[in-house]
This record gives structure tokens, C-alpha cells and sequence, in this order.
């Protein structure tokens, strides 16, 4: 107590109001940061979730007799959204989860989203060691798959993807081709969804290349170097 008596009669004024200052603004950037995290996890994962549900849902309604375990699976992912989203009211999102593995977790969406839908999905890893890569790397990598996916579903049309998945010399190459109806940049560059990805791309240290073609459909590219 007496350290911090001294402290304050040896700063002027001036010197306290700007230490004030860049701690009002240091709470406020950690505050923004966790917004955006909150924001990125609901839209990225809860949302992806309770679509898959919907997705789900809409098959067994319209053949019952073919998808007879779909509701029971609407149900388990309607619960996990709403465990993802007690845990984000506690403040419990950047919980680590040591056991999560890109490849598999990667396999099981595909699984999923192939099983109700008419969307072939290949996914080539064959040189990529997720051993070498932190878990914050594979689940920003993972999100930004599953938005990828997402759209493709919502608005491509396409009936082929193709990811790829390497880790070359320190840097990850990602690669997700569709055959869809192209990337509609103007309405898509300002949504919420190529923000977060972008957001992401960026905290992975990496840069992203969209190109597009009304035949070919969509490419992207996406480079992360280790550090």
C-alpha cells in the first residue's frame, strides 16, 4: 500500500491521467476482442450447428422412411448448440481442448453434411501432420472450413468440393475448390461471414486468394506460416 502511496506522489497529475487512460483503453480493446470471439464462435459454430439440424429435419420430414435416425441426430445437435452456448455465457469458449483434432473433427462434418445432402466432398491430408500445429491454428482452420462448406450449401449450388490440407517446410497450405456458380463478391465482401473468415486467416498469420470463374466455380487459397 505504502509502494503504491509513493507511486501516485511521484507521478504528476498529467502522468496519472494518462496511465488511467491506457488502462481505460486497454480494458476496452480486451473487451472488443472478447465480442468479436463470442461473435465469430455463435456465428461460425453454434450457427453452422443449428443449420445442420435444420438440414436434418427437412430430410426426414420429406422421407421419413429413408432418414429414420435423423431426428435423434437433430436432437444431439441442437444440445451440443445449446452447451456451446452456456458455456459462452460463462465465459468458457477459449477452454482448450486438447483432444481436438482437425482431420477427424473435418471428417465428421463432411460426414454429416454428405449424408443429407447431394454434395460430393474429398478431402486430401496426406501431407499434413496436425501434431505439428497448435490447437488454436486447427480450430480457426476448422471454422473457416465449415463457413466455406456452409456457403457452398447456401449458395454455389455445387455438387464437387475438394480440400486439401497440407504442412510444407512450416507453412499450411489450405485448398477448397467448388464447381458451383462462382463467388458472389458483391454481396458475399461485406457479409459476416468473409469477415470472420478473413479475422481468422489473420490469426493465423496467413493471407487468403479468392478467385472466381461462372464455369469453374470458386477457388481458395489460403497460406499460414508457422511460428
Amino acid at each position: 500500500m505504502k509502494s503504491i502511496e509513493k507511486t501516485h506522489a511521484i507521478l504528476g497529475d498529467d502522468d496519472q491521467a494518462i496511465i488511467k487512460q491506457i488502462i481505460a483503453d486497454a480494458v476496452d480493446i480486451a473487451l472488443n476482442e472478447e465480442r468479436n470471439t463470442i461473435g465469430q464462435e455463435l456465428h461460425d459454430h453454434v450457427n453452422q450447428q443449428l443449420a445442420l439440424a435444420i438440414m436434418y429435419i427437412a430430410a426426414a420430414e420429406k422421407k421419413p422412411l429413408d432418414y429414420p435416425d435423423l431426428l435423434s441426430q437433430s436432437v444431439q445437435l441442437i444440445t451440443q448448440s445449446i452447451n456451446e452456448i452456456r458455456k459462452i455465457s460463462h465465459h468458457l469458449i477459449t477452454e482448450k481442448n486438447r483432444e481436438f483434432s482437425l482431420v477427424k473433427s473435418l471428417n465428421e462434418l463432411i460426414k454429416d453434411l454428405t449424408s443429407v445432402h447431394p454434395l460430393h466432398i474429398s478431402f486430401n491430408h496426406s501431407n499434413f501432420n496436425e501434431a505439428l500445429v497448435n490447437y488454436e491454428i486447427q480450430l480457426h482452420i476448422f471454422r473457416i472450413l465449415q463457413e466455406l462448406l456452409s456457403n457452398v450449401l447456401k449458395h454455389a449450388h455445387a455438387t464437387q468440393v475438394h480440400i486439401q490440407l497440407s504442412l510444407v517446410q512450416q507453412q499450411i497450405n489450405l485448398l477448397f475448390e467448388d464447381n458451383g456458380i462462382g463467388f458472389d463478391f458483391s454481396s458475399k465482401i461485406n457479409g459476416i461471414g468473409l469477415m470472420n473468415i478473413n479475422d481468422r486467416v489473420k490469426n493465423i498469420n496467413g493471407s487468403i486468394n479468392i478467385a472466381r470463374s461462372p464455369i469453374k466455380g470458386t477457388k481458395i487459397t489460403i497460406n499460414s506460416t508457422l511460428l
